[in-house]
This record gives C-alpha cells, sequence and structure tokens, in this order.
C-alpha cells in the first residue's frame, strides 16, 4: 500500500540576514505608523480606540505596502534576486511585530501625554466600549480605572493578528522562487 503524503516539505537557503533586515525595517515602519497617527491627530482625526474600523484599515494598509517594499528591497542586492515564500514570510512578520511593539508603545505615550482631558483617546475608547456592551445587551462594569496598559496591548494583539494576514499576502505575491521539495534520505 503507497504511502500518501498530504504535506509537503520544502527545503529552502536563507538568502541574507532577514533578521537584521526585519529590525532595522519594523523600526522605519513603527516610525511611519506613529507619524501617521499623529498627522491623524494634528488633523483633527484621531480614531476613538485603537481598535476601530478606520484605525485598523489605516494600520493594515501601511503595512500591506510596506511589506512589498520591504521584500523588494531585501532581495534587491542578490544576484538572482530571488526570495521564497518561507523568506519573504518571516522577513515580513518579524518587520511587522517590531513595528506593532514600537506603535503600542507609542499608543501608550499618545494616551497618556498627547490626547489626554475629558475627551482625550483614553475616554473615547471607554465611551466606544460602553456603547458596544449596551449595544449587546451586556452589563457595563466599572470602567473608572481602566489602565492605559490595557488600550496599548489590545492594540498590540490586534495588530499582530492583521500582520499575519499581511505578511502572508505579500510574501505570496512577492515570491519569485519555488522552494526544492525535501526528500528524506533512505539509510
Amino acid at each position: 500500500m503507497a504511502k500518501v503524503q498530504i504535506l509537503r516539505r520544502y527545503r529552502s537557503n536563507i538568502h541574507g540576514r532577514y533578521s537584521r533586515a526585519s529590525l532595522k525595517y519594523g523600526s522605519l515602519l513603527g516610525v511611519a505608523l506613529m507619524l501617521c497617527l499623529l498627522i491623524r491627530y494634528l488633523c483633527y482625526m484621531a480614531p476613538d480606540a485603537p481598535v476601530c474600523t478606520e484605525e485598523t484599515w489605516c494600520v493594515f494598509a501601511l503595512m500591506l505596502i510596506a511589506n512589498f517594499v520591504v521584500i523588494y528591497l531585501y532581495r534587491k542586492p542578490f544576484e538572482d534576486r530571488k526570495i521564497t515564500f518561507k523568506e519573504a514570510y518571516l522577513l515580513s512578520l518579524l518587520t511587522d511585530i517590531v513595528a506593532c511593539l514600537l506603535y503600542a508603545m507609542f499608543i501608550y505615550i499618545y494616551a497618556t501625554a498627547i490626547d489626554t482631558g475629558d475627551k482625550g483617546f483614553l475616554n473615547r475608547s471607554i465611551d466606544l466600549s460602553v456603547q458596544n456592551l449596551i449595544a449587546n445587551n451586556q452589563e457595563v462594569p466599572d470602567m473608572s480605572n481602566y489602565p492605559v496598559s490595557a488600550l496599548s496591548f489590545s492594540s498590540f494583539l490586534y495588530n499582530i493578528i492583521m500582520s499575519v494576514l499581511a505578511a502572508f499576502i505579500s510574501s505570496l505575491i512577492m515570491r519569485n522562487e519555488k522552494a526544492a521539495i525535501y526528500v528524506k534520505e533512505k539509510k
């Protein structure tokens, strides 16, 4: 009886130093996300919460565009300019994780020092959460001591989830080398 193999294993070579590149490009993407939030604040278009429709799409679009640019810049110096899906995905995902971490730290600073007051970022986020609970006929807990760190942590987790999707899409489109099938040698 023939053995059925459902998943193929591939052998791929890492062409460059994607860890160093992901730190470099992730820092740049994190700064871009911070600047985007600051510009929106200065234009009186600041989001009501770190996880709301317009903020989510803005961050996702920046991540997706940045992933395309990062993969292109990463493979540009190679002689054959080849990159596998695995390498492109690792590069994109690690870049996005670094950017999400920096952005979450900035959300904390933004909520505590920049957009403060009665109609500040934290209060708008709490109001939005209360409206969602009321709309779903759920009990509204006391949110008077809601920590800003929970706000930035929720932003971090949600953006990490979005970065998995952005890295997958960009890697799928930008890969230009198929890895060789790994054949296990018999002893």
